[in-house]
């Protein structure tokens, strides 16, 4: 597992810009490991996206003194022998934080034998604390979004 890469884009130009960014441009990502990357500003998160997939990129689209902030999050993977399909968690830190992922000190995710997945996360600041998860993205994407308040 690894930790979670963030960059800060800055248009420091006099015009807008728009740029494609690949998952490979984030920092720590590995080829095997799968992703979802989320732009701070507005919240939305990607498609799960692996280093060596063709179309691992981002679009991003900044105004004059535009900036954002976006991080990519390992997810961690769950087979379930009776649905014959996967479940993948990303913790995504404290919403609502540039760094939100920074305030995570350690973070566990763990399935239990009755097919419940247990996320224990530890944060060194109050806030809200995002969590992701997708289930067949390889063939029908389908995503939820929760949040644990603290």
């Amino acid at each position: 597992m690894t930790g979670t890469g963030i960059i800060g884009f800055f248009n420091v130009s006099q015009r807008p810009l728009t740029e494609l960014v690949p998952l490979s441009k984030f920092p720590g990502v590995v080829e095997a490991q799968y992703y979802v990357i989320r732009a701070h500003s507005s919240g939305l998160v990607t498609k799960p996206m692996q280093v060596v997939e063709a179309n691992s990129l981002v679009t991003i689209s900044l105004g004059v003194r535009g900036y954002e902030i976006m991080s990519a999050y390992p997810l961690r993977g769950f087979f379930d022998e009776k649905k014959k399909e996967t479940t993948w968690v990303a913790n995504l830190g404290l919403l609502g934080k540039m760094a939100g992922a920074a305030a995570v000190v350690a973070n566990q995710v763990t399935k239990l034998e009755n097919g419940k997945i247990v996320i224990d996360t530890n944060i060194k600041a109050l806030g809200v604390l995002g969590m992701s998860t997708f289930s067949r993205f390889l063939f029908c994407y389908h995503s939820s979004f929760e949040q644990v308040y603290i």
